[in-house]
């Protein structure tokens, strides 16, 4: 019964993934520590941790990583995307 359910809690998290200088002249201003400052930020702007949202949501958040570390850029799009899909879940809820 544990390894069961630690099996069913290992498959809802994901793990994000960022092309990053980990280990030029430039690691240090691109490297390990801006692909964790993005993924604390994202998670400090939505009051919850990366694990605890959807596999789409996630993958949203991985490609957008995939192409950015900015942080403005990042928490424009995040929010943007957000605010669509709770737009949209509502658009949902009044359609029933």
């Amino acid at each position: 019964m544990v390894m069961a359910a630690a099996t069913a809690q290992a498959q809802t998290s994901v793990k994000i993934g960022v092309l990053s200088d980990m280990s030029s002249l430039y690691a240090d201003i691109g490297g390990p520590g801006s692909v964790a400052a993005a993924k604390l930020a994202i998670a400090d702007y939505l009051g919850l941790p990366l694990a605890k949202l959807t596999a789409e949501d996630r993958g949203y958040i991985d490609a957008l990583l995939k192409e950015t570390l900015d942080r403005r850029a990042v928490i424009t799009c995040v929010r943007g995307y957000f605010r669509e899909r709770e737009q949209r879940k509502g658009d949902e809820e009044h359609a029933n």
